[in-house]
């Protein structure tokens, strides 16, 4: 089946010539769109991703603390500390949050740099981090 672009066999070479060429730019916007569209579509999932993180860390943050006052609330209950058991929960609870929070945002630095530079290095540790391992 002939294309209904290109003209017939006996026609000018020149209208041959673009024609052809305007086949060939048709494919090349349509691939071009496609590309543009698929980008669009990876940003958006990345943008999903980081949300999805942060909303996470949140989550993180509030249920350690909420954890954290029940327990002690229930001390406080059982043991007849009142306030202090909740007042310690509560401290302990958001200091576990905190240090989770830390832990899932350097994490999710540590994937934003490698999504950024492919071929870097991972990080150094820190300095001291080896040194139980040496004595």
């Amino acid at each position: 089946m002939p294309d209904e672009r290109m003209p017939e066999e006996g026609s000018e070479p020149r209208d041959r010539l673009e024609a052809s060429n305007r086949a060939v730019t048709d494919a090349l916007d349509r691939r071009e769109a496609e590309a543009r569209k698929s980008a669009e579509r990876e940003a958006q999932v990345r943008v999903a991703r980081r949300e999805g993180a942060a909303w996470r860390v949140v989550t993180d943050l509030i249920a350690a603390t909420a954890v954290g006052s029940l327990i002690g609330f229930v001390l406080d209950r059982t043991i007849d500390s009142t306030p202090f058991g909740l007042i310690v929960g509560l401290f302990a609870g958001f200091g576990l949050g905190m240090w989770r929070a830390a832990k899932s945002a350097a994490r999710l630095q540590a994937q934003a740099n490698s999504d950024q530079h492919p071929m870097a290095p991972p990080p150094a540790a820190a300095p001291g981090a080896g040194d139980a391992d040496k004595e």
